[in-house]
């Protein structure tokens, strides 16, 4: 029989999918991996090449899971992968070669094997159980922080997660209170079966268990079905071909997904002893973690672990869970400490790990804290932890991942592609500068992060405040236009607070290797703080041009008073807002101690103020040049009036929110000016980050 020194070992590459958050179908996650290799091994590029795999194509091959009499999903008669022909392992040299792909079946081995790893089912057929509404479950998360902090248990360069909790929570009720009344389907969908897993994942153990468990039975099938297919010993020896035919994993997980796939590929390295002794461990067994098949074995994942190569995270937030569920991954040890004794030695290959998360997306970003745990670089080597700006979109950055060829060739590369090369760090930096920064990208993240809302809001706004006002005896137009100008002021401050907040978090998490694209983008951060000065200038002049001349020359809808009440609120209401923005204060939890920051848009403030001098002086003196020149008929003069004084509300809050967000975050997480090698060590050796100049760009 051959050694595995011989030089006769063919591999078989599976590529396994972990989804995320959602009601997921079986196969649905590997649908558009699929077709995106499919293109890129056929030289295509998104849109060139339709979509030719379906999800019916794909579950021809697997079957799909049956209902037990207890009416949970069954995988017995699942097969694992499903393999195409033409999407060949090996990277052609010329595409035009291949044949043409119509997504026909193969067993050959010799194209890329991709297998779905589904669990949606097990955060779904527990959350009517023990999840909660999510304000309730928000509340005790964030109070469970607050605590935590006050005790000076919450590492300095943690803390920034609080203040953008306070900002999410707002968001997030206010949207849900407004989606129940109109949409409660839609509602329910998003916060229930969305949100609902992160909280089920985050707090009920028994969760982390059942997922993990079907994650080592799914590893384990492929294995049995890997020898029986190629007619193999159990360490994978073709006696009749006299060859090695392996298996090769890499595992592509996205979202909540990859710290499941944490969860399972720290817990594989774990010794099967700690099932027989009475040692207190930390998380450790996982509570409805199934033993039966392993405790035999050394570890928990022999003998797969062995064959996994490498890991990708897309968008992955283990960062958040390691500060949210702290508690929940004690088993990985502390910073700073010893790798805890039931983690087996260090004899296995390292899994090569590659994360990537766009800037716009909220779920996810580097890694920092997983890379702090010494047990992390006992069984991983990170190869990249790229945080990029490829997509616009704000949230919707979340799921673009799917649809980015570019990035799929970059994983490709690296992964498969990459395995005779072997791809280190080094030989990534160059690369990850043209792949990281997409052409025109940070313009948008701009005008998505402080222009959008703000538009959007003034449109909606001025809309209800005008139809109110030009209401008449109609009481029910009235209400109804009254309460869309309040929900409307009210959502989109809430809005551009955590817009701004979670923009400033970004930006100073950015690491030494993103400095090329600060200076590059810097004229255009400068650009922006001018055009929002001149834009708040330009509103401010606005509203004290139309207000007063809307008071002068409207008059009153015929058979109501409305026109007094309304233009004495909006009086009120103006002083109040003016009031409030003069001198932001805004309160947040520094180092335990209750503090109030004080930020002052003075200047903006000054300007307005002299801008309204002027403008009263020419009124004084009767020069009423807008009727005049512009002959407006007086109907004109409330949308304008709204309109310019909403926008002047909205941009001094926006330029105040700025302002605040920079001065809080400076004290509470000075800037990290370290590359990627050294965070895990610096944050390890030290529990506070240095201070560092803050940087300029918005």
């Amino acid at each position: 029989m051959m050694t595995d020194k011989t030089d006769n070992i063919r591999y078989v590459d599976y590529i396994v999918v972990v989804h995320g958050i959602g009601e997921q179908r079986i196969n649905e996650t590997i649908l558009p991996v699929i077709n995106r290799i499919a293109e890129l091994r056929h030289g295509k590029i998104r849109p060139d090449l339709k979509e030719i795999i379906s999800l019916g194509m794909i579950t021809s091959q697997t079957g799909k899971p049956f209902k037990t009499q207890d009416g949970k999903p069954s995988y017995a008669d699942c097969y694992p992968w499903c393999e195409f022909d033409q999407i060949p392992q090996k990277k052609p040299k010329n595409p035009d070669e291949l044949k043409t792909f119509y997504g026909e079946h193969s067993e050959s081995g010799r194209n890329l094997r991709f297998v779905d790893m589904h669990w949606a089912d097990i955060m779904q057929e527990n959350f009517a159980d023990v999840g909660e509404p999510v304000k309730k479950w928000a509340d005790g998360l964030v109070a469970r922080l607050e605590l935590r902090l006050k005790k000076g248990d919450l590492p300095d360069n943690e803390q920034w997660i609080l203040p953008i909790l306070y900002r999410l929570e707002e968001a997030m009720v206010t949207i849900q209170a407004l989606m129940s009344i109109k949409t409660p389907g839609v509602s329910d969908e998003i916060f229930n079966k969305y949100l609902g897993d992160v909280q089920i994942y985050g707090e009920y153990s028994s969760v982390r268990g059942h997922a993990v468990n079907r994650f080592h039975k799914l590893f384990r099938k492929i294995e049995d079905e890997h020898v029986k297919l190629h007619r193999l010993d159990e360490k994978y020896y073709n006696a009749k071909r006299n060859q090695y035919i392996k298996p090769r994993y890499t595992i592509l997980s996205h979202s909540l997904g990859t710290v499941m796939a944490l969860d399972s590929l720290m817990y594989a390295h774990i010794s099967t002893k700690i099932l027989d002794r009475d040692d207190f461990y930390p998380n450790v067994p996982f509570i409805q973690y199934q033993t039966e098949k392993v405790k035999d074995k050394p570890y928990f994942g022999d003998y797969w672990i062995q064959n996994v190569d490498s890991w990708i995270t897309l968008g992955s937030p283990i960062d958040k869970f390691l500060t949210l569920w702290w508690n929940n991954y004690k088993y990985l040890g502390l910073v700073g400490e010893e790798i805890p004794p039931y983690f087996i030695p260090e004899n296995l290959p390292k899994i090569k790990h590659f994360n990537y998360c766009d800037e716009q997306d909220p779920v996810g970003h580097s890694l920092d804290l997983l890379r702090a745990r010494p047990v992390y670089h006992r069984y991983f080597e990170c190869i990249e932890d790229c945080v990029y700006n490829r997509y616009a979109v704000p949230g919707a950055a979340h799921v673009d991942y799917w649809t980015d060829t570019e990035l799929f060739k970059r994983i490709l590369d690296n992964t498969i592609d990459g395995h005779k090369k072997n791809v280190k760090k080094v030989d990534l930096i160059e690369t990850q500068k043209d792949f990281a920064y997409k052409e025109g990208i940070y313009s948008k993240i701009l005008f998505f992060t402080y222009f959008f809302f703000p538009i959007i809001g003034t449109l909606i706004g001025t809309l209800g405040f005008t139809s109110a006002f030009l209401a008449g005896e109609g009481l029910t137009t009235l209400i109804i236009s009254v309460a869309i100008f309040v929900i409307t002021i009210y959502v989109t401050l809430r809005f551009i607070k955590l817009m701004i907040w979670w923009r400033q978090v970004l930006k100073i998490k950015r690491l030494e290797d993103t400095k090329h694209r600060e200076m590059k983008q810097g004229k255009a951060a400068n650009w922006f703080h001018i055009l929002i000065r001149i834009l708040i200038g330009f509103h401010t002049i606005g509203a004290f041009m139309y207000i007063p001349e809307f008071a002068l020359n409207h008059k009153a809808p015929e058979g109501g008073d409305d026109t007094i009440l309304v233009f004495v609120t909006a009086i009120i209401v103006t002083i109040i807002v003016h009031y409030k923005f003069r001198t932001i204060k805004e309160k947040i939890l520094i180092n335990g101690q209750e503090e109030m920051l004080d930020v002052s848009g003075k200047m903006t403030s000054i300007f307005g103020g002299m801008l309204a001098l002027l403008v009263l002086v020419l009124y004084y003196f009767d020069v009423n040049f807008l009727k005049d020149l512009m002959g407006l008929e007086p109907s004109y003069h409330v949308s304008f009036a709204a309109y310019f004084g909403i926008s002047a509300v909205l941009w001094f809050y926006t330029l105040a929110c700025l302002l605040s967000a920079k001065n809080a975050l400076k004290v509470m997480m000075p800037v990290q000016n370290t590359d990627n090698a050294a965070v895990a060590s610096s944050i390890a050796n030290s529990s506070s980050p240095s201070a560092n100049a803050h940087t300029t760009t918005v």
